[in-house]
Order: structure tokens, then sequence, then C-alpha cells
């Protein structure tokens, strides 16, 4: 685990939003959405594990929000868990 000084802190808040689903409904594309506002109609399915990471500024406040996507697929769920935690 790394650690992090006040100096080297550049948000005042960091959420984590997690959104589990089945593959193939398009959750890959409001995630790039979010990130980057961008949508491809013919994205590949994700696999695992995928995220972004959005600075926002609210009220004044620097806001970092990580979106996670995580498949319900029983064979990821221990990738899913781990890489969230990490």
């Amino acid at each position: 685990m790394a650690f992090v000084s006040e100096e080297e802190k550049t948000e005042d808040y960091l959420f984590k939003i997690v959104l589990v689903s089945d593959s193939a409904v398009g959750i890959s594309n409001l995630l790039a959405r979010f990130a980057r506002n961008e949508f491809y109609p013919n994205s590949k399915s994700t696999i695992g594990v995928e995220f972004q990471t959005q600075k926002l500024d609210i009220n004044g406040n620097e806001v970092k929000a990580q979106m996670w996507i995580m498949l319900t697929r029983t064979e990821w769920i221990y990738l899913n868990i781990c890489s969230y935690l990490n």
C-alpha cells in the first residue's frame, strides 16, 4: 500500500463508484461517456475489471471520482474484489 503525504494529495474528496453488471449490457459505454464523453456502438465486452477516473469541481471542491465496472460472472468475483480494494 502506498502512502501519500498531504503535499502530494491534489483532490479534496475521493469517491469510488462500483457498478456491478452482467456482460454485454453497455456498461463499458457508460464508463466511456463518464470519463471521456465518448460512445462506441461496436465495443467489445469487458473481461474482469475496468475503471476510469474523472476530476470534478463541485462547489469549489476538487472531487476525484473513480467509476469501476465489475462483472457478475463467478470466475471473476475474486479478481474484482481484489482490484477494487487496492
